[in-house]
């Protein structure tokens, strides 16, 4: 991660041009990353994920690599981006896989040297089950007779 000085540098030197990284898709479609170029690539509201049939680690197992960003987004509509927000995710993604990792386990690929703050994830490309759940108990409480929480 960037010290604070290291970011007043960055800031100083470059000003805006600092957050005006191009998404994974943009480095693969210009070329700079000639490995990914059959890749598929999910844009998520954190974090793109790239994988392929080609990406399997030396055992075989298919490999995905997950790309945090800075975008940040309301109502499902890209409002922007945040400098260094990839980092700071990345540095709280750790601390929690660390946390659950020996209880739940984890796809993600012990790789040497690399950093807590890094902004790439390489993991195996599992099957993703698509459940969202939010409960508001409080908020259910207060609301009228036609909510499905009062029958």
């Amino acid at each position: 991660m960037l010290t604070e000085q290291e970011i007043r540098e960055l800031v100083a030197t470059h000003g805006a041009a600092v957050n005006e990284g191009r998404p994974i898709k943009q480095l693969i479609d210009d070329g700079e990353l000639p490995r990914l170029d059959s890749c598929t690539v999910l844009q998520g509201k954190v974090s793109d994920s790239v994988f392929s049939d080609a990406l399997k680690t030396a055992s075989g197992r298919p490999i995905r690599l997950m790309f945090r960003n800075n975008r940040i987004s309301t109502h499902d509509v890209n409002r922007g981006s945040i400098p260094f927000k990839d980092q700071v995710l990345a540095v709280n993604h750790d601390h929690m896989l660390q946390l659950v990792k020996p209880v739940l386990g984890t796809s993600q690929f012990d790789v040497p040297g690399l950093a807590s703050s890094s902004t790439v994830i390489p993991a195996e490309n599992v099957t993703i089950l698509m459940v969202e759940n939010v409960l508001r108990l409080y908020m259910a409480e207060s609301s009228t007779s036609t909510s499905l929480y009062q029958h």
